[in-house]
């Protein structure tokens, strides 16, 4: 099972299968295949004051490359790191700024980069291009 999910069920005080079902059901409105995915798919509101997140410099260009939905052998391919190097940012990450899954780092990421930039645009020299792009 799912922490996030377990997590998010304990809070609304519903049954985890109940969060399960509707999660799957907005995958099918906004026809995407993961929660990654549904994140940037649904119009999610900003909050005023989004929380901190953050990163060391490579720490933000492994983000925003598994943002882009690369798996970690891409990233590590990418970033000329090993595969274990890209578990261990991923890892750090999570503990710097208090979260327990990627998806709850991904919506912290997302909400403070509103309005700031892109995170969708490609930033020159220290994200590449892998093949079939």
């Amino acid at each position: 099972m799912d922490t996030g999910l377990k997590v998010i069920a304990g809070l609304l005080c519903l049954s985890y299968e109940t969060i399960r079902w509707h999660l799957v059901n907005l995958r099918k409105e906004f026809d995407v295949h993961t929660t990654r995915e549904l994140l940037f798919a649904a119009d999610i509101p900003v909050p005023a004051d989004p929380p901190a997140v953050r990163f060391s410099p490579r720490g933000r260009e492994v983000m925003e490359l598994f943002m882009r939905g690369r798996t970690y052998r891409e990233i590590a391919q990418c970033l000329g790191i090993s595969l274990s190097g890209v578990r261990r940012h991923r890892e750090k990450m999570l503990w710097q700024n208090n979260c327990e899954s990627m998806l709850e780092l991904i919506a912290r990421y997302r909400a403070g980069c509103a309005g700031a930039r892109n995170p969708d645009q490609e930033s020159k020299g220290a994200l590449c291009k892998l093949k079939g792009e």
